[in-house]
């Protein structure tokens, strides 16, 4: 029969380095280990921020709408408000080890919007090729989504924040 001593865990200095972030990164190692490896705990992370870079975009877009904004303008509105929030959200969490301060912060900013411009013209050419081939309007943009995300976390992760 197993005895069990209570082990008290007490800091005499500092604060603890165990956050959301890293809890957040132990989930990832979870699923990529699940998955063989073929999901990465960065991609996965830039996933989840991309996620609610939607719900960012869907949030802004339909309370100016609501306030009679022009569709153009709203949805303009609506996804440099989404791709700034990504943008801090990445910086903050899924390249942590990497953060960018100061000036280069900025410049990393721009870095990404332009960076993830460019993703946005592949990813609605490649859709568009798809729905004008007879797929759904659905499929076609679930691949755009998933062809605008991979340009994204390659660029940025080369560009954008790239290993020292």
């Amino acid at each position: 029969m197993s005895e069990k001593l209570p082990f008290p865990f007490v800091r005499l200095h500092g604060e603890s380095k165990l956050d959301s972030a890293v809890a957040l990164e132990y989930l990832g190692l979870l699923v990529s280990k699940a998955s063989a490896g073929f999901l990465s705990i960065r991609l996965l992370m830039f996933s989840l921020v991309g996620l609610s870079g939607v719900a960012v975009n869907l949030a802004v877009l339909g309370t100016l709408l609501a306030r009679h904004v022009g569709f153009v303008e709203a949805e303009t509105a609506a996804v440099l408000t989404a791709m700034t929030s990504n943008y801090f959200l990445n910086n903050a969490f899924t390249y942590r080890e990497r953060r960018l301060h100061g000036w280069r912060f900025f410049t990393g900013l721009i870095s990404f919007a332009g960076l993830c411009s460019l993703g946005l013209v592949a990813a609605v050419g490649v859709s568009t090729l798809l729905y004008q081939a007879g797929s759904s309007w659905w499929l076609s943009g679930i691949a755009s989504a998933a062809m605008g995300a991979l340009w994204n976390y390659v660029a940025t992760s080369a560009i954008t924040w790239p290993v020292p």
